[in-house]
């Protein structure tokens, strides 16, 4: 309703308000150059678990006097030196990458048994009778969830990727659909993950 989406946005608004207003993005006394860097490009709402830093009261505290953070590509590196995109030489001793992970790594499988299993697999190796209908599935879904929030139908400007792997398709995040000898735990994304792994251990 019109009125839900009102108090949906004044909530989160006010607590992006209280988040920035808290970490002083622009004005930090003792900050470092660069800490505005760590200015969130997306509304609060918008954002996946970075809300989690902030579980520390001495978070950003300990962040601005501490850390200059650079927010531009790598373009290479030279001996004690990261070279980045405008020109400017970090001297540096360990460099250290956070470039992510990769919750695929199912490579003991055939090809023919992550489709069965409902592991990700790379869209051409899957059979276009069975891509069809997980699409008009999702479709379906997306539909509905547009429909029950649809403040979700506006995103803010982001990146944005198309995968090239299938998702994962098990029951509860789980267990394949039509294979009972065989389950998965811990490959689903939520945002209480640690509450969600007690409860796949029971």
């Amino acid at each position: 309703s019109k009125p839900g989406l009102k108090v949906v946005n004044a909530v989160w608004s006010g607590a992006d308000k209280e988040t920035r207003e808290g970490a002083q993005f622009d004005s930090r006394p003792n900050a470092l150059p660069g800490f505005a860097n760590l200015k969130p490009h997306s509304p609060l709402f918008w954002q996946n678990g970075s809300g989690g830093l902030l579980n520390r009261a001495d978070f950003w505290d300990t962040i601005a006097p501490n850390v200059q953070v650079h927010l531009e590509d790598i373009t290479h590196l030279q001996a004690k030196h990261v070279c980045l995109e405008s020109g400017t030489e970090i001297s540096t001793d360990v460099l250290l990458c956070g470039t992510g992970w990769k919750p695929t790594s199912f490579d003991f499988f055939s090809v023919d048994d992550l489709v069965r299993l409902g592991l990700p697999h790379k869209v051409e190796d899957e059979p276009p009778e069975i891509t069809k209908p997980w699409d008009q599935m999702a479709q379906q879904a997306d539909r509905e969830v547009l429909d029950r929030f649809p403040i979700l139908a506006e995103p803010p400007k982001h990146h944005y990727k198309a995968s090239q792997m299938t998702p994962y398709r098990l029951y509860n995040g789980i267990a394949p659909l039509n294979d009972n000898t065989i389950a998965f735990l811990g490959y689903f994304n939520v945002g209480n993950f640690f509450k969600g792994a007690e409860c796949q251990a029971i």
